[in-house]
């Protein structure tokens, strides 16, 4: 690769500018940076060379920039200009101006980016400043052209004088003024426009069609010139023209102008931010309907007569699988968290029962690691927090198979409960790991940063943490920590205590299966020619079935109408009409009268399961859907009615 930086000239000037330089490669990853870009980030050139601009980017702002480098990658642009923020390891935020140029090779293949960064921090604060100062002043100011048209001016005048700024723009000064006035201030205005400063007393008539008496004063604006292009004046209460300075006229202007392009910019954050929030879930759509046939026919082959070898390969890939469906299922939530989109179910849980089953869950991998989990002591089973069970069961799990992963071999991780004064209870997870040092105690809830393992054998992903302790907060709960180095680790799930009674359980209603011991009949409605493929092998393998497919929406109407089914499988997404219709449709024939509709689909949509039953679906599995729970709907069609 061809290195400006090694041209003494190009060098010497880069790493003595002000400006934030770096040289960037396709991947995202820094090849070079110069003093000014270590100063503006809050980080060392080493821990910049061995980071990514993706890292460094505020997660709003990641999807908009992003889509820019793309571009750039895939046409003949040559580079790009945006105002975008960047965290620094304190956790401050930084505003900056980036302007991207890129390099190309003969082949037009980019080579690299040139990264400039302007830090413009100081000018969003003064923005913010001065739109709140724009909002509350009680004075008016306003801004005319040469000829004494009123171009712009202040809410603040209703207040003053009733008329509203749309109504004051585009009418000259002159009709405001009371007649016995007119001839001072025509005065004081030809010396303003020849670029002198103005003030004077002056009586302007109110909405009423009374007049109030103000004290003006007016300053021409100039252009690049010095010509005379407009005049900016301010208008106070004439008892009150000693207590205003001559600054304030100049800075109201300049304040209305700073809080636009701030309402701008954060707008336009917002739509960046929903952007992504809608790629994520187009994305996880996509990623689930190919991982539905992988795992699902990994599961297949994993039931047949399998050498060792062959068996192995089997669980790799199953292992693969399911650590992508974990990962792009934390990183949904996250992005679900960060948009206020997180579906709750919220209700007294019992913590205990929590715990039980997280450590039952975890128990696998502590034996495999020769690590020992459980209860520091006996558990008190009275005890109840307000959140949603599932999210307390996936937060403990996090803490406890991390305590496990990152432990000694041979350690031991335990569990106990403590109520606190303040309303809340937590609940401990102490390993007897490595610890952490208080420079990784400060990075651990970021996301994708591993504190150094990803230099281990452990596996992860880095977001566990991340995702665990905003949930907590979503259940007006946290996470806290404490380590000691070389000693091991306390993480804490901290939740307000439940004073409401528990919900009991359901019991599911046992039928017997199809009837007259025939087959069960199942209508699967799937356009995807794999996932058709893997329900014709399930029920192959169930034996006692007589799958009927379609693979569109009228032929499934077709279908059920013509022989009465057991059961259906629906797919939500079909090329001729939404699943939705399909499932109100089949509700509606004669022959699907308490025939069970399950809907199988590869959208992870909070909320869309609830709506679906609303509808009438008799159950909602999300792809990739497990073997065992198609066989147990295929056994038992009626009988896992809830």
């Amino acid at each position: 690769m061809s290195d400006p930086w090694s041209d003494p000239r190009f060098g010497l000037a880069m790493r003595h500018s002000g400006v934030g330089t770096a040289l960037v490669a396709p991947d995202g990853s820094f090849l070079e940076v110069n003093d000014a870009l270590c100063e503006i980030l809050g980080r060392t050139k080493a821990e910049l060379l061995a980071a990514t601009w993706q890292q460094l980017t505020h997660p709003d702002d990641l999807a908009k920039d992003a889509a820019l480098v793309q571009e750039l990658l895939e046409s003949h642009s040559e580079g790009y200009r945006l105002e975008k923020r960047y965290l620094r390891p304190d956790g401050a935020v930084v505003h900056g101006d980036l302007s991207v140029a890129c390099v190309r090779r003969d082949s037009g293949a980019v080579e690299y980016f040139i990264s400039q960064i302007v830090d413009v921090s100081e000018h969003w604060a003064l923005a913010e400043r001065y739109r709140l100062l724009a909002e509350n002043v009680n004075d008016v100011v306003v801004l005319g052209d040469n000829d004494g048209v009123i171009v712009w001016v202040l809410p603040s005048v209703t207040a003053v004088l009733g008329w509203s700024p749309e109504e004051m723009a585009g009418v000259s000064f002159g009709e405001f003024v009371h007649p016995d006035d007119v001839g001072s201030v025509a005065a004081v205005q030809l010396g303003v426009s020849q670029g002198e400063l103005g003030q004077f007393e002056v009586r302007l008539r109110c909405k009423s069609g009374a007049y109030r008496w103000l004290n003006v004063r007016v300053r021409p604006v100039l252009d690049e010139h010095g010509v005379v292009v407009g005049r900016v004046a301010g208008w106070w209460d004439a008892e009150e023209v000693h207590r205003a300075s001559d600054a304030l006229v100049a800075s109201e202007a300049q304040a209305h102008d700073l809080a636009d392009r701030y309402e701008a910019a954060r707008n336009e954050a917002l739509q960046a931010n929903l952007a992504k929030t809608v790629f994520l879930s187009r994305m996880s759509h996509e990623l689930r309907t190919p991982l539905n046939a992988v795992l699902g026919f990994a599961q297949l082959l994993a039931m047949d007569d399998l050498t060792e070898d062959q068996r192995d390969a089997v669980r790799q890939i199953r292992t693969g699988g399911k650590h992508l469906l974990r990962l792009l299922t934390e990183i949904m939530d996250i992005s679900r968290i960060d948009s206020g989109r997180i579906s709750l179910s919220m209700e007294s849980v019992s913590v205990a029962d929590a715990v039980d089953e997280a450590l039952d869950l975890a128990r696998a991998v502590a034996e495999q690691t020769e690590v020992t989990i459980g209860w520091a002591k006996a558990p008190d089973r009275t005890g109840y927090v307000w959140a949603d069970r599932q999210r307390v069961i996936q937060i403990l799990l996090n803490l406890v198979s991390n305590a496990v992963k990152y432990n000694r071999p041979g350690g031991s991780v335990v569990v106990w409960c403590e109520a606190r004064e303040d309303a809340m209870l937590a609940l401990h997870v102490r390993d007897t790991g490595y610890g952490l040092s208080p420079e990784q105690l400060s990075r651990v809830f970021e996301p994708f940063d591993r504190l150094g393992a990803e230099q281990t054998a452990v596996e992860g992903t880095g977001i566990g943490l991340t995702l665990s302790q905003g949930l907590a907060h979503v259940m007006s709960g946290r996470l806290e920590v404490v380590s000691t180095p070389g000693e091991g680790s306390v993480f804490s799930l901290i939740l307000p205590i439940s004073t409401a009674d528990p919900i009991d359980e359901i019991p599911l209603v046992t039928v017997a299966h199809a009837p007259g011991g025939r087959a069960t009949r199942v209508l699967s409605i799937e356009d995807n020619p794999t996932n058709t493929q893997l329900m014709v092998r399930i029920a192959a393998l169930h034996g006692a079935t007589e799958l009927r497919t379609a693979a569109d929406g009228s032929a499934g109407l077709v279908a059920a109408a013509e022989d009465r089914p057991d059961l259906v499988f629906l797919d939500l997404h079909l090329p001729d009409m939404t699943g939705e219709t399909v499932l109100e449709r089949l509700l509606q024939l004669p022959t699907m009268d308490g025939v069970p509709i399950v809907v199988v689909t590869a959208d992870a949509t909070p909320g869309l399961g609830a709506r679906l039953k609303s509808l009438g679906a008799e159950a909602v599995l999300t792809k990739p859907v497990d073997v065992g729970e198609i066989l147990a709907w295929i056994d038992h069609p009626i009988a896992r009615r809830p």
